[in-house]
């Protein structure tokens, strides 16, 4: 088994160009996020992985040292499962999340690697700051149920996966009550 962490970058966005290349305390904002993943308890050295667009020339070359997956069409859950293997538990990280903490990468992962869940995430809570963690044979399991979809790699997953676990600030599910005391106390939810 083997823990890898995958984040999915482009340079050219509608809304921000080649915000990967915005300073953050003076370093890229791609850099600032490649740090926080490499201080992951879990994270060991060549488990790293890029995907980005075969034209974005600019952020492939700044990753030279980096292995990188150039997504066709868009197609971003093709990747993610070349990217996998039997037994793998998948990260998946956007670089819209450069101040992404340490801790929020491990925590998701720890519910993970437990085998407690399947699919862990703290994307509906941490804006900003979101990351996934999931199994690869669930990544097989709930494959995209249209094109739009497989931009998103995880949408299916979230869906229909039993084992999972996605904190919510919303007052939607009966489990919701003891996150939301817990969270307004400041301690993270078990």
């Amino acid at each position: 088994m083997a823990i890898k962490y995958i984040v999915q970058a482009r340079e050219n966005s509608q809304r921000f160009s080649k915000k990967c290349f915005a300073k953050i305390n003076e370093v890229y904002a791609i850099d600032y996020l490649i740090n926080s993943i490499k201080k992951s308890k879990y994270y060991e050295e060549g488990n790293l992985y890029f995907v980005i667009p075969k034209e974005d020339k600019g952020l492939i070359a700044h990753l030279k040292k980096e292995k990188i997956f150039n997504d066709e069409d868009r197609d971003l859950w093709f990747a993610f499962a070349n990217i996998g293997d039997k037994n793998d538990i998948l990260v998946r990280i956007t670089a819209d999340s450069p101040l992404l903490p340490t801790a929020e990468i491990d925590y998701n992962l720890s519910k993970v690697v437990s085998g407690q869940y399947d699919y862990a995430s703290n994307e509906l809570t941490m804006f900003g700051k979101a990351c996934e963690a999931f199994r690869y044979e669930t990544l097989l399991q709930f494959p995209p149920e249209n094109d739009e979809d497989r931009q998103h790699v995880t949408i299916a997953m979230r869906k229909k996966c039993i084992k999972k676990f996605i904190p919510s600030l919303m007052l939607d599910y009966f489990e919701s009550e003891k996150y939301i005391n817990n969270y307004v106390n400041g301690v993270l939810c078990e």
